[in-house]
């Protein structure tokens, strides 16, 4: 993983500390926090392939490398994290990089 501890830090104290003050459980701040940052490893590795149905349900490996890409057709497409109903939503989803 390339982003250091500290940002993790950094990241929980910065967005949770809102989230906690507008109400939302410490508990669930414990529990979404580390599995947002750790889906990082998930989203930027190149060893899973297709996953089936889940394509159209979660951001895949396959999906998440429209988001780092430069042609034309990938700018600004595939922005969510999790759930790719919302770029379908906003007309912001493109297909995986060789679909």
């Amino acid at each position: 993983m390339r982003q250091p501890f500290i940002g993790f830090i950094n990241f929980l104290f910065f967005l949770s500390l809102p989230a906690a003050i507008l109400g939302l459980s410490p508990t669930v701040i414990a529990i979404v926090l580390p599995i947002h940052k750790f889906s990082q490893v998930w989203y930027h590795t190149r060893q899973i392939g297709k996953l089936g149905f889940l394509e159209y349900i979660i951001v895949t490996p396959s999906q998440h490398r429209v988001h780092h890409a430069f042609n034309l057709i990938y700018l600004d497409k595939t922005i969510v994290p999790f759930f790719n109903i919302w770029d379908k939503l906003f007309g912001t989803f493109q297909g995986g990089i060789g679909q």
